[in-house]
């Protein structure tokens, strides 16, 4: 698990790095995988999700 989320904060980091306009997203996601809330994650990437269309 701990893979995960170190992946994760790295994709979220070249997010930010291609486009600044997800800087927000990207802060609340590191702040949760560093607390390993995969949980939360996943339910903020589908609300993420259901407003981009």
């Amino acid at each position: 698990m701990m893979g995960d989320m170190i992946n994760i904060r790295e994709r979220i980091a070249r997010l930010v790095e291609s486009n600044s306009d997800f800087e927000p997203f990207a802060n609340e996601t590191e702040k949760l995988a560093t607390s390993f809330e995969d949980e939360k994650i996943i339910e903020l990437l589908e609300k993420h999700k259901e407003s981009q269309g």
